[in-house]
């Protein structure tokens, strides 16, 4: 099924999304990266759509992300820390925090800062708030990947 803007707005508010399954990190690049994809339950004009959730962490540096993915294209997501710098409608920079909205003219590369996203600090008061935002409801848990894991070799032990 394709989707235009106004469709996707109207998914969020009739779309009965739903995670029912717990979230779980598994590592990607070693031990330093972490990532999940989850499926979104849902029902849409007498339909159910190819909907998942995907989060990324890089356990080195702060970053992590959070999208919403239709069909494996971003319909919705959200980045704490990086920057961004919007072509559409005009050329603008943001610098830090900023969520990501599927607009016509430029697919998901439109962006803007976020006035809901209230401490980046707290990676699951920040997932929940962008599942607020694509109106998910979250049955499982979720859980913080774990912190980076260092590999020490100690002489003589």
């Amino acid at each position: 099924m394709e989707l235009n803007e106004t469709d996707i707005d109207e998914l969020f508010k009739e779309g009965h999304l739903t995670i029912s399954k717990d979230v779980k990190w598994k590592p990607k690049k070693g031990l330093s990266h972490y990532e999940f994809v989850i499926p979104i339950d849902n029902y849409f004009r007498g339909e159910t759509i190819n909907l998942t959730l995907m989060g990324t962490k890089n356990c080195r540096t702060r970053d992590y992300s959070y999208c919403l993915l239709l069909n494996k294209q971003r319909i919705r997501g959200l980045d704490p820390y990086k920057k961004h710098t919007n072509r559409f409608p005009s050329k603008n920079r943001i610098i830090g925090t900023h969520k990501h909205k599927w607009c016509d003219q430029v697919n998901s590369s439109y962006a803007y800062k976020p006035t809901d996203i209230t401490d980046v600090a707290d990676m699951g008061l920040t997932f929940q708030q962008f599942l607020t935002e694509c109106s998910i409801t979250l049955v499982g848990k979720y859980t913080d990947p774990p912190p980076i894991q260092y590999n020490f070799h100690l002489e003589g032990f």
